[in-house]
Protein backbone atom coordinates (compact mmCIF):
# COMPACT_ATOMS: atom_id res chain seq x y z
CA UNK A 1 0.00 0.00 0.00
CA UNK A 2 1.17 3.68 -0.41
CA UNK A 3 2.48 5.37 2.34
CA UNK A 4 -0.31 7.69 4.76
CA UNK A 5 1.65 10.83 3.62
CA UNK A 6 0.46 10.23 -0.01
CA UNK A 7 -2.86 9.12 1.41
CA UNK A 8 -2.54 12.81 3.65
CA UNK A 9 -1.44 14.89 0.65
CA UNK A 10 -3.93 13.95 -1.48
CA UNK A 11 -7.20 13.98 0.71
CA UNK A 12 -6.04 17.70 2.18
CA UNK A 13 -5.46 19.20 -0.58
CA UNK A 14 -7.77 21.88 -2.10
CA UNK A 15 -9.90 19.71 -4.71
CA UNK A 16 -13.06 20.35 -6.77
CA UNK A 17 -15.39 17.01 -8.10
CA UNK A 18 -16.14 16.88 -11.35
CA UNK A 19 -18.42 14.55 -13.48
CA UNK A 20 -18.45 11.11 -13.20
CA UNK A 21 -17.55 9.09 -15.84
CA UNK A 22 -15.55 5.78 -16.78
CA UNK A 23 -12.31 4.28 -18.24
CA UNK A 24 -12.23 0.98 -20.36
CA UNK A 25 -8.37 -0.11 -19.91
CA UNK A 26 -6.67 -2.22 -22.58
CA UNK A 27 -7.73 -5.73 -21.76
CA UNK A 28 -11.06 -4.39 -21.55
CA UNK A 29 -11.54 -3.83 -17.98
CA UNK A 30 -14.15 -0.92 -16.85
CA UNK A 31 -13.22 1.50 -14.09
CA UNK A 32 -15.97 3.93 -13.03
CA UNK A 33 -14.87 7.30 -11.19
CA UNK A 34 -15.19 10.57 -11.37
CA UNK A 35 -13.15 13.85 -12.64
CA UNK A 36 -11.06 15.84 -10.34
CA UNK A 37 -9.65 19.32 -10.10
CA UNK A 38 -6.62 19.89 -8.12
CA UNK A 39 -3.53 22.20 -7.77
CA UNK A 40 -0.48 20.32 -9.46
CA UNK A 41 1.41 18.56 -7.20
CA UNK A 42 -1.47 17.14 -5.42
CA UNK A 43 -1.05 13.40 -6.98
CA UNK A 44 1.76 11.54 -6.58
CA UNK A 45 3.65 10.00 -9.78
CA UNK A 46 6.48 7.26 -8.98
CA UNK A 47 9.16 9.51 -9.54
CA UNK A 48 9.68 13.13 -7.80
CA UNK A 49 10.71 15.15 -11.33
CA UNK A 50 11.08 18.01 -9.56
CA UNK A 51 13.78 16.48 -7.75
CA UNK A 52 16.16 15.21 -10.47
CA UNK A 53 13.43 11.87 -10.30
CA UNK A 54 14.05 10.52 -7.79
CA UNK A 55 11.46 8.25 -6.48
CA UNK A 56 8.50 9.87 -4.60
CA UNK A 57 8.54 8.97 -0.93
CA UNK A 58 5.66 7.05 0.25
CA UNK A 59 5.21 5.75 -3.71
CA UNK A 60 4.08 1.73 -3.59
CA UNK A 61 7.35 -0.31 -3.81
CA UNK A 62 7.25 -4.41 -4.96
CA UNK A 63 9.32 -7.10 -2.15
CA UNK A 64 12.49 -5.56 -3.61
CA UNK A 65 11.49 -1.94 -2.55
CA UNK A 66 11.50 -1.27 -6.77
CA UNK A 67 8.72 1.03 -7.75
CA UNK A 68 5.77 -0.94 -8.80
CA UNK A 69 5.55 1.38 -12.06
CA UNK A 70 7.07 -0.10 -15.16
CA UNK A 71 9.31 2.74 -16.06
CA UNK A 72 12.37 3.60 -14.17
CA UNK A 73 12.54 7.65 -14.48
CA UNK A 74 15.79 7.78 -12.09
CA UNK A 75 17.65 5.81 -14.58
CA UNK A 76 16.53 6.14 -18.16
CA UNK A 77 17.89 9.22 -19.17
CA UNK A 78 16.16 10.05 -22.25
CA UNK A 79 12.56 9.14 -20.14
CA UNK A 80 13.84 12.44 -18.04
CA UNK A 81 14.10 14.32 -21.65
CA UNK A 82 10.73 13.41 -23.15
CA UNK A 83 9.04 14.33 -19.92
CA UNK A 84 11.13 17.77 -19.92
CA UNK A 85 10.44 18.46 -22.90
CA UNK A 86 6.56 17.76 -22.29
CA UNK A 87 6.76 19.88 -19.52
CA UNK A 88 8.38 23.11 -21.09
CA UNK A 89 5.02 23.19 -24.04
CA UNK A 90 2.90 22.15 -21.35
CA UNK A 91 -1.03 22.65 -23.16
CA UNK A 92 -4.21 20.58 -24.04
CA UNK A 93 -2.19 17.54 -25.25
CA UNK A 94 -1.94 16.79 -21.70
CA UNK A 95 -5.76 16.20 -21.53
CA UNK A 96 -6.59 13.90 -24.28
CA UNK A 97 -6.15 11.19 -22.23
CA UNK A 98 -5.85 12.30 -18.78
CA UNK A 99 -4.14 10.48 -15.78
CA UNK A 100 -5.65 8.07 -13.40
CA UNK A 101 -5.13 8.16 -10.00
CA UNK A 102 -6.70 6.07 -6.87
CA UNK A 103 -8.34 7.56 -3.93
CA UNK A 104 -5.03 8.33 -2.37
CA UNK A 105 -4.12 10.36 -5.05
CA UNK A 106 -1.40 7.85 -6.38
CA UNK A 107 -1.06 8.27 -10.44
CA UNK A 108 -1.71 4.88 -11.84
CA UNK A 109 -2.06 5.88 -15.45
CA UNK A 110 -0.33 8.88 -16.84
CA UNK A 111 2.74 8.82 -15.04
CA UNK A 112 4.49 11.05 -17.20
CA UNK A 113 1.87 13.56 -18.04
CA UNK A 114 2.13 14.11 -14.25
CA UNK A 115 5.87 14.87 -13.98
CA UNK A 116 5.46 16.87 -17.00
CA UNK A 117 2.43 18.97 -15.46
CA UNK A 118 4.69 19.25 -11.95
CA UNK A 119 7.59 20.90 -14.31
CA UNK A 120 5.55 23.31 -16.18
CA UNK A 121 4.31 24.21 -13.27
CA UNK A 122 7.50 24.88 -11.27
CA UNK A 123 8.13 27.00 -14.41
CA UNK A 124 5.30 28.30 -15.41
CA UNK A 125 4.68 27.06 -19.10
CA UNK A 126 1.51 25.31 -18.23
CA UNK A 127 -0.51 28.61 -19.40
CA UNK A 128 -1.90 26.94 -22.65
CA UNK A 129 -3.06 24.33 -20.56
CA UNK A 130 -4.88 26.09 -18.17
CA UNK A 131 -6.39 28.56 -20.73
CA UNK A 132 -7.99 25.49 -22.10
CA UNK A 133 -8.91 24.45 -19.25
CA UNK A 134 -11.00 27.68 -18.54
CA UNK A 135 -12.70 27.49 -22.09
CA UNK A 136 -13.42 23.91 -22.19
CA UNK A 137 -13.48 22.58 -18.63
CA UNK A 138 -16.70 22.36 -18.10
CA UNK A 139 -17.10 19.29 -20.16
CA UNK A 140 -14.91 17.31 -16.99
CA UNK A 141 -17.19 19.05 -14.55
CA UNK A 142 -15.73 22.40 -14.40
CA UNK A 143 -16.56 25.99 -14.41
CA UNK A 144 -13.81 28.89 -15.53
CA UNK A 145 -14.17 30.54 -12.03
CA UNK A 146 -13.34 27.23 -10.32
CA UNK A 147 -10.82 26.59 -13.07
CA UNK A 148 -9.06 30.56 -12.18
CA UNK A 149 -9.70 29.75 -8.49
CA UNK A 150 -5.93 27.65 -8.65
CA UNK A 151 -2.93 28.48 -9.59
CA UNK A 152 -1.80 25.48 -11.38
CA UNK A 153 -5.15 23.33 -11.77
CA UNK A 154 -5.29 19.78 -12.95
CA UNK A 155 -7.67 17.12 -14.73
CA UNK A 156 -7.19 13.76 -13.37
CA UNK A 157 -9.93 11.10 -12.92
CA UNK A 158 -10.43 9.52 -9.34
CA UNK A 159 -10.78 5.65 -9.84
CA UNK A 160 -13.60 4.75 -7.02
CA UNK A 161 -12.65 0.90 -6.11
CA UNK A 162 -9.92 -0.58 -4.15
CA UNK A 163 -7.21 -2.10 -5.98
CA UNK A 164 -3.87 -3.28 -5.22
CA UNK A 165 -0.63 -1.66 -5.92
CA UNK A 166 0.76 -4.05 -7.62
CA UNK A 167 2.71 -4.29 -10.78
CA UNK A 168 -0.76 -6.41 -11.71
CA UNK A 169 -2.25 -3.56 -11.50
CA UNK A 170 -0.38 -0.82 -13.29
CA UNK A 171 0.37 -2.51 -15.82
CA UNK A 172 -2.92 -3.11 -17.20
CA UNK A 173 -3.52 0.62 -16.72
CA UNK A 174 -0.67 0.76 -19.19
CA UNK A 175 -0.61 -2.03 -20.89
CA UNK A 176 -0.10 0.57 -24.23
CA UNK A 177 2.51 2.05 -23.17
CA UNK A 178 4.60 -1.03 -23.76
CA UNK A 179 5.06 -0.24 -27.60
CA UNK A 180 7.08 2.84 -26.73
CA UNK A 181 9.65 0.98 -24.52
CA UNK A 182 12.69 -0.11 -25.52
CA UNK A 183 13.58 -3.80 -25.53
CA UNK A 184 15.34 -3.88 -22.05
CA UNK A 185 12.31 -1.69 -20.19
CA UNK A 186 10.02 -4.41 -21.88
CA UNK A 187 12.02 -6.95 -20.06
CA UNK A 188 11.93 -5.34 -16.65
CA UNK A 189 8.02 -5.07 -17.76
CA UNK A 190 7.91 -8.49 -18.20
CA UNK A 191 9.66 -9.79 -15.56
CA UNK A 192 7.76 -8.13 -13.29
CA UNK A 193 4.65 -10.04 -14.41
CA UNK A 194 4.94 -13.41 -15.83
CA UNK A 195 5.31 -15.71 -13.17
CA UNK A 196 7.90 -18.22 -12.34
CA UNK A 197 5.09 -21.14 -13.50
CA UNK A 198 4.61 -20.03 -17.07
CA UNK A 199 8.21 -19.21 -16.73
CA UNK A 200 9.50 -22.46 -16.27
CA UNK A 201 7.17 -24.14 -18.51
CA UNK A 202 8.25 -22.14 -21.49
CA UNK A 203 11.85 -22.74 -21.05
CA UNK A 204 10.89 -26.40 -20.37
CA UNK A 205 9.75 -26.14 -23.97
CA UNK A 206 12.64 -24.27 -25.43
CA UNK A 207 15.41 -26.26 -23.65
CA UNK A 208 14.16 -29.57 -25.76
CA UNK A 209 15.29 -27.67 -28.59
CA UNK A 210 19.03 -27.25 -30.12
CA UNK A 211 18.63 -23.53 -31.37
CA UNK A 212 16.15 -21.67 -30.68
CA UNK A 213 14.87 -21.31 -34.57
CA UNK A 214 14.59 -24.80 -34.28
CA UNK A 215 11.88 -24.17 -31.27
CA UNK A 216 10.33 -21.42 -33.24
CA UNK A 217 10.16 -23.42 -36.46
CA UNK A 218 8.31 -26.37 -34.28
CA UNK A 219 4.45 -25.96 -34.92
CA UNK A 220 3.30 -27.96 -32.20
CA UNK A 221 6.19 -26.44 -29.38
CA UNK A 222 5.45 -22.92 -30.21
CA UNK A 223 2.01 -23.54 -30.07
CA UNK A 224 2.22 -24.58 -26.36
CA UNK A 225 4.39 -21.56 -25.93
CA UNK A 226 2.06 -19.27 -27.42
CA UNK A 227 -0.79 -20.31 -25.55
CA UNK A 228 0.63 -19.78 -22.31
CA UNK A 229 1.98 -16.90 -22.88
CA UNK A 230 -1.16 -15.47 -24.70
CA UNK A 231 -3.18 -17.25 -20.72
CA UNK A 232 -0.81 -14.93 -18.55
CA UNK A 233 -0.75 -11.51 -20.95
CA UNK A 234 -4.09 -11.77 -20.63
CA UNK A 235 -4.41 -12.17 -17.02
CA UNK A 236 -1.77 -9.98 -16.72
CA UNK A 237 -3.71 -7.11 -19.01
CA UNK A 238 -1.26 -6.62 -21.60
CA UNK A 239 -1.96 -7.05 -25.56
CA UNK A 240 1.94 -7.63 -26.34
CA UNK A 241 2.95 -10.88 -28.31
CA UNK A 242 0.86 -13.61 -29.68
CA UNK A 243 -1.18 -12.02 -32.13
CA UNK A 244 -1.44 -14.75 -34.39
CA UNK A 245 -0.68 -17.90 -33.17
CA UNK A 246 -4.15 -19.39 -33.52
CA UNK A 247 -4.47 -19.08 -37.64
CA UNK A 248 -0.74 -20.08 -37.57
CA UNK A 249 -0.45 -22.48 -34.76
CA UNK A 250 2.75 -21.10 -33.81
CA UNK A 251 4.54 -18.44 -32.65
CA UNK A 252 4.17 -14.92 -34.82
CA UNK A 253 7.18 -12.63 -34.92
CA UNK A 254 5.76 -10.77 -31.77
CA UNK A 255 5.64 -13.60 -30.14
CA UNK A 256 8.95 -15.07 -30.26
CA UNK A 257 10.39 -11.16 -29.40
CA UNK A 258 7.89 -11.58 -26.54
CA UNK A 259 9.65 -14.77 -25.28
CA UNK A 260 13.09 -13.88 -26.06
CA UNK A 261 12.13 -10.53 -23.70
CA UNK A 262 10.99 -12.76 -20.90
CA UNK A 263 13.34 -14.96 -20.98
CA UNK A 264 16.27 -12.25 -20.58
CA UNK A 265 14.14 -10.28 -17.72
CA UNK A 266 13.67 -13.58 -15.38
CA UNK A 267 17.48 -14.65 -15.90
CA UNK A 268 18.75 -10.83 -15.05
CA UNK A 269 17.09 -8.81 -12.15
CA UNK A 270 16.65 -4.86 -12.59
CA UNK A 271 19.27 -4.07 -12.02
CA UNK A 272 21.04 -6.39 -14.03
CA UNK A 273 19.15 -5.05 -16.95
CA UNK A 274 19.55 -1.17 -16.47
CA UNK A 275 23.26 -1.50 -15.81
CA UNK A 276 23.55 -3.52 -19.48
CA UNK A 277 21.43 -0.56 -21.09
CA UNK A 278 23.92 1.69 -19.26
CA UNK A 279 26.56 -0.05 -20.50
CA UNK A 280 25.17 -0.08 -24.32
CA UNK A 281 24.60 3.82 -24.16
CA UNK A 282 28.48 4.69 -23.13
Amino acid sequence: MAHSAVGAKWNSAEKVEGFEDEVTLPNGEVITGRYILAESGSATPSHDAVNGFVKSEGFPVDENGETVNDRDYERDKEAQEVTRQMGSNYDSRALQSVPVVSREGVVLSGNGRTMAGDLAARDNTDGAYIDYLKRHGRKFGFSPEQVESMKHPRVVFQAEGEMPYTTETFAKFNAQEMKGQSKTEQAVKLGKTVDDGTFNRIVRLMDAFETPGAFYGDRKASSEAAKLLEKVMKVKGSKVGASGEKMMGRLDAAGEETLRAMRESMMLDETSLKARKAEACA
